[in-house]
């Protein structure tokens, strides 16, 4: 994939490893040339034959665990879908360009504004790229490569950092009552010994 010229080049290479074969994986599954087995499901997905998935056929991919909220019938009180990322990924091919949006927020926007929108890049120079229905031919890279947002409904979203940073926010606040009371009694004791020694 040309970056620069944002376009695919045709070209030919001597395959190298499984990775090498278009859509490995198959739908939303992840090829790592290096782990073992190559094929795992992105994120919030599980094989959608699970027989054939141990069996080392992974082409007929995975299906999601949780369907968007946009595409539930009843979508009261159920929160907003999200992205998970995976980095450092060979994205997928066919994507669209939108080279008007200049920052990853508007391209994050634009994706929940599509109910077909499956995931979203942003790339310095060739800006958002977003890819709707199934997402084939994903590769893990160990270096390189680019960071892919991959939408997800809120319940297998990883909440940890979100509680993680509340509990560090009512750690800080804690302390912070702890400390005023502290120099308050501290005052308070200052006082009423000076008191107690100008009487005596």
């Amino acid at each position: 994939m040309d970056f620069q010229e944002k376009r695919w080049r045709a070209g030919w290479s001597a395959l190298q490893t499984p990775c090498d074969f278009y859509g490995a994986c198959g739908a939303f599954g992840i090829c790592n040339p290096r782990a073992s087995p190559v094929c795992r499901c992105l994120t919030g997905f599980n094989p959608k034959h699970e027989e054939e998935w141990n069996r080392g056929n992974w082409s007929n991919g995975c299906v999601r665990n949780t369907p968007l909220k946009c595409d539930m019938s009843n979508k009261t009180s159920i929160e907003e879908d999200g992205f998970h990322v995976e980095s450092l990924v060979k994205v997928p091919f066919l994507a669209e360009w939108l080279d008007s949006f200049s920052s990853i927020q508007d391209c994050r926007v634009k994706c929940l504004e599509n109910c077909s929108c499956s995931a979203y890049a942003y790339v310095n120079g060739i800006r958002c790229m977003l890819w709707k229905g199934d997402l084939i031919d994903i590769q893990k890279f160990e270096s390189g490569g680019t960071d892919l947002y991959l939408r997800l409904p809120y319940g297998d979203l990883d909440h940890t950092k979100d509680v993680k940073g509340q509990r560090g926010i009512i750690i800080g606040i804690v302390i912070s009552v702890t400390f005023i009371i502290f120099i308050i009694v501290t005052y308070i004791w200052c006082r009423w010994n000076t008191r107690k020694q100008g009487n005596a």
